[in-house]
């Protein structure tokens, strides 16, 4: 399977079990029917594991890339 790289806005941190973690609204990835953003659904929410330094590194609202 092919892997690509995919972006997102960072809205959230998680720390679990000695693991950091960004947590990265994907909803720009959907795509729309008709152009416009209407489409129905709700946010898509993906954690992504990352070093501390990254974790410490990101802001809120940030946009973090990553592949899938």
């Amino acid at each position: 399977m092919d892997r690509q790289t995919i972006a997102g806005k960072f809205i959230q941190n998680k720390f679990k079990d000695a693991e950091y973690f960004l947590v990265v609204n994907l909803s720009n990835q959907r795509p729309y029917n008709n152009g416009d953003d209407d489409s129905p659904g709700g946010e898509i929410l993906a954690d992504a594991m990352v070093s501390k330094s990254v974790y410490d590194s990101k802001k809120i609202g940030d946009e973090f890339c990553f592949e899938n």
